[in-house]
């Protein structure tokens, strides 16, 4: 039996609540290894086990317009409310364009989670 997958990437983050976390992904096409332009619309969310929003991530384009870096950012509040948080889950999803097409495809998606900081800077 033929099965098709078109399951994301699974690809799960621990984090450090009240650290700030920034990676950047680079896309290249699987078969021949060119560049992967990033178009269209890109959105990452944290959301619990009850699906209440608990951060969403920064994404952007890095490098030259039609690169294809594409940086994912939480802020130092972001992985506090992760910390706090239990049975998180997050995805990252690109809209081809045009913007509004529903046209949707999720790349990664996994657990994430926070260890409390000690330190609090000021």
């Amino acid at each position: 039996m033929s099965t098709i997958n078109v399951a994301p990437a699974a690809l799960d983050l621990v984090l450090y609540g009240g650290d700030t976390f920034r990676m950047q992904v680079t896309f290249t096409d699987k078969e021949t290894g060119a560049p992967w332009p990033l178009t269209g619309g890109w959105l990452a969310q944290a959301r619990d086990s009850t699906g209440a929003l608990i951060a969403t991530f920064a994404t952007y384009s890095t490098g030259a317009p039609g690169g294809n870096v594409l940086a994912v950012e939480l802020t130092s509040d972001d992985t506090t409310a992760i910390a706090n948080a239990r049975g998180v889950a997050w995805d990252l999803q690109n809209e081809a364009p045009p913007i509004g097409s529903g046209d949707v495809r999720t790349w990664f998606r996994g657990k994430v989670s926070a260890n409390t900081d000690i330190t609090r800077v000021p």
